[in-house]
Order: C-alpha cells, then sequence, then structure tokens
C-alpha cells in the first residue's frame, strides 16, 4: 500500500493509502473546526474504471465508528477499524451523475 499525505484543507490533514498499481483519487478530510460538525472523508476520482481500497486515517476518537455516503451513491455502512482507519473499497461507475467515483463518508447518527 502508498501512503499520500495530502496537504492541509480546512485544518485538517487526511494520511491515506491506496492499494498498489492503481491511479490515486482525491481524498479531502474535514474536521470539526471546518463548516461541517464531525469528520467528513470526501473520496472522489474520475476513471470509471477505478477498482482499488483507500484507507484514510478518521483519528482515535473516531474508532470503531460507523459511516455512511451523504450522498446517498454508496448503500452500506463501514466501520473504523479499533485505531481510527476508514477503509473505503473504490468502485468506479458511469451514471448519469457520476463518471468514475464520489463517496462523501460521515459518521452515521442511527
Amino acid at each position: 500500500m502508498h501512503v499520500i499525505h495530502i496537504s492541509k484543507f480546512n485544518l485538517c490533514q487526511a494520511n491515506v493509502r491506496l492499494s498498489s498499481n492503481q491511479k490515486p483519487v482525491l481524498v479531502l478530510k474535514y474536521d470539526e473546526a471546518s463548516l461541517c460538525f464531525a469528520w467528513t472523508a470526501v473520496v472522489a476520482g474520475n476513471n470509471p474504471e477505478l477498482d482499488t481500497t483507500v484507507v484514510v486515517d478518521m483519528g482515535q476518537k473516531h474508532r470503531n465508528q460507523w459511516f455512511v455516503d451523504a450522498m446517498g451513491y454508496h448503500g452500506e455502512r463501514l466501520k473504523t477499524d479499533k485505531d481510527g482507519l476508514l477503509t473505503v473499497n473504490v468502485k468506479g461507475s458511469e451514471t448519469v451523475d457520476v463518471d468514475g467515483y464520489l463517496g462523501v463518508w460521515v459518521p452515521d447518527v442511527k
């Protein structure tokens, strides 16, 4: 796995790992000091052939927490591990709305 450090965006830094031999996808992470009220991971790619795994470090505060896609494109619920790592399986698609992948992962309030 590759580790990608994305420069600060809205006062936070995203530490991301991608599976090998894949083109990078854009990952932005918002923290509580930004306009959002909770950690949010935006995962986006403009290639409908995407087939990779992205691991986003959401932080210790969010370990063992469930996340959902706020955009509604992905129906599954994802859970961070004991270290607060959120694993997102990124599979590109071609739809009227998305040409590639778009997921806005937010804490599940249920």
